[in-house]
This record gives C-alpha cells, structure tokens and sequence, in this order.
C-alpha cells in the first residue's frame, strides 16, 4: 500500500509538473507572439502596469514622439502635455477612452482600453496611431468642394 501511494504520488506530482511546463511554455509562445505583433504593428504601442510604469513601447511610438518609453514612469512625459493629459486620464479612470493630438504638426489618434484581471485594475494599452496624411487629405476634399460649390459649380460622382 504504502508503495502504490507513494508510487501514485509520484505519478500525480510528475503529471503536474507536466502541466505547468506546457503552461509556462504556452505562455512563452503568447508572449513571443504578443511582441511580434507590437513590433510590426504599423501603430505605437503602449502598455502602463498598475504602478504607472511603462512596460511595453514599441519603436514606432517611440519613432513618432522621438523618445524611448520603454522601463520609464509615464509620469515622465509631462512636456508632451498633449499625451500626458491623455496617458494620465487612461491611467487614472479605468476606463476606455479616445482623442486626437497634435504633436510636431502631426496629428495622433490615441486609443486608451484599461487592462483588467479578476476586476483588479492591471494597467492601460495605448494604441497610437498617425493619422496626419487622412487629415491632410480631408483638408484638401473641403477645400476642392468649397471652391466648386462657391464657382456655381457642384461635383457630382458618375458611375458607368
């Protein structure tokens, strides 16, 4: 008995150990993917733990506001008041927030989602992206209805 208990024990211990290696290595796997994802996003990206410290930037934020985020306190950036104001209010509602800034003439949309596990407040994504070329381009289509609406002018869209 004693035998096939420690023998069962044994098993049980071996069995779990498994588990959690598959876990960890799963976990590994989120990660590498998470990073590949952030590297290659085309946006900036931002991640604030629940100590306000910025743990995640990648290199087109880090591009777009000339400076490296990452293992900084967001705190830090209280020159960039513009995307200060908006890490603080990401950071301290909680909540789910979006605004456009400018910032060295471009214009940056900024996406805020408040990161949460078991209802405890873990941190903040920031999802920055640059958006001046779509502005630019509504300037230029005001611009060129305007003066064909005032010349008597009005473009309408043929379709064949």
């Amino acid at each position: 008995l004693k035998n096939r208990l420690s023998h069962d024990k044994e098993t049980s211990v071996s069995k779990l150990l498994s588990r959690l290696d598959k876990s960890k290595r799963e976990e590994e796997e989120t990660y590498k993917r998470f990073i590949s994802l952030s590297t290659n996003l085309g946006s900036g990206l931002l991640m604030i733990d629940e100590e306000g410290k910025i743990q995640l930037a990648n290199k087109d934020i880090n591009e777009y506001f000339d400076r490296d985020f990452n293992n900084t306190d967001y705190q830090s950036y209280t020159d960039i008041k513009s995307l200060y104001k908006f890490l603080n209010q990401a950071y301290l509602l909680e909540t789910s927030l979006r605004k456009q800034i400018v910032f060295n003439e471009k214009v940056f949309d900024l996406i805020s989602t408040p990161l949460f596990e078991n209802d405890l407040f873990k941190g903040a994504l920031i999802l920055v992206h640059d958006i001046t070329l779509i502005q630019n381009a509504e300037k230029y289509q005001k611009r060129f209805t305007h003066k064909f609406t005032w010349g008597k002018f009005i473009c309408t869209p043929v379709i064949l």
